[in-house]
């Protein structure tokens, strides 16, 4: 029976997720590391990152990760995906050997790019059962304000599936079952990169046929990757997939989506991050990419772009020459040229 629960990282999505729980739990703990957080939390329940909005008197905020690892069922991780590696190690030694560890980070390593719960099994080293991911179309400000949504909770285990499921159900939120647990967090990483894209083309006036252009053609890159790397097709059509890449890409709300528009706007990097409040997961998220596409050798030319305007100072305009310009192929993940 599941009793305490831990959310490590209490920023925009952390802190709604903790929200969540609480609908099941009469206190859930949340770790951070800046004190200003964990002190409005304790005493305003309230937090910087979603302004007028009243959280849960039930959220106990803490600075210690030893009092929140302490004795928990199920340890909720939502860092960073760039920093998740040396918290998790930070954690090791206060992780009971009874506790599910479930990664809610959308992104990949670039110095490794392995996801999320590769990193955790490595570095806390235990079992496959005792592991999951969550994602799905889940936009934060709108599941605080209880608006119906579904996601994926994702493990080898279908007993840790089921317990995780049992913490996370309410009445507005409804979990799915997977047990391709690479696949769920290359969808939650990857549809980063085509949200940018989409963004981009926003910012750059171009209209909803570029954009589903954009979105269709994206998910088959980012499900060709998934594939290579024996992650299952069925998974990209499903929530994980094609659902977290149609909230991602059109809502406004998506610091990805965010970034791209001033991008394509003709703001700098700098300034798309100011405009954004920060960095968006996408733009590490497609330096991984890119070297993963390499890797397995899949062609991926929407990424390719995005990499070249972030990093390489290309023209936003530079990606519709080189999708305009591509040779033609058939449709499919297992498509071909056309001679």
């Amino acid at each position: 029976m599941i009793k305490k629960v831990t959310l490590i990282g209490g920023g925009a999505w952390g802190s709604v997720f903790a929200n969540i729980l609480t609908e099941n739990f009469p206190r859930v703990l949340v770790w951070d590391i800046e004190k200003a957080i964990v002190d409005e939390m304790n005493t305003k329940h309230t937090h910087k990152r979603h302004p007028n909005k009243k959280f849960s008197s039930k959220i106990y905020a803490t600075t210690s990760l030893q009092e929140a690892a302490d004795n928990a069922d199920i340890l909720f991780i939502c860092i960073s995906s760039q920093y998740l590696r040396d918290v998790v190690r930070q954690l090791k030694p206060f992780i009971k050997n009874k506790t599910i560890v479930v990664s809610l980070t959308k992104g990949i390593e670039v110095k490794t790019n392995k996801v999320m719960t590769q990193i955790i099994k490595e570095e806390l080293i235990i079992d496959n059962d005792k592991v999951a991911a969550i994602s799905g179309p889940n936009l934060s400000d709108e599941l605080f304000d209880k608006k119906p949504a579904a996601t994926v909770v994702a493990s080898k285990s279908n007993e840790t599936i089921k317990l995780v499921s049992q913490a996370i159900t309410c009445n507005y939120f409804r979990p799915f079952a997977s047990s391709d647990i690479l696949g769920v967090q290359l969808c939650g990483a990857l549809k980063n990169v085509i949200a940018l894209a989409i963004g981009m083309a926003q910012g750059r006036n171009y209209g909803f046929n570029t954009q589903s252009t954009v979105i269709s053609r994206g998910l088959e890159e980012i499900m060709r990757l998934g594939v290579s790397m024996d992650a299952q097709a069925k998974t990209f059509y499903g929530l994980a997939g094609i659902g977290d890449l149609i909230a991602t890409c059109m809502s406004p709300n998506s610091r990805n989506h965010a970034f791209g528009l001033a991008i394509g706007q003709g703001h700098s990097f700098q300034e798309a991050k100011t405009l954004s409040n920060g960095v968006a997961e996408g733009c590490m998220t497609t330096v991984a990419a890119l070297e993963l596409a390499k890797e397995f050798l899949v062609p991926m030319p929407i990424v390719a772009g995005i990499h070249k305007i972030l990093f390489n100072n290309a023209d936003v305009d530079s990606l519709e020459t080189r999708l305009m310009n591509l040779p033609l192929y058939t449709e499919g993940i297992n498509s071909a040229k056309v001679s």
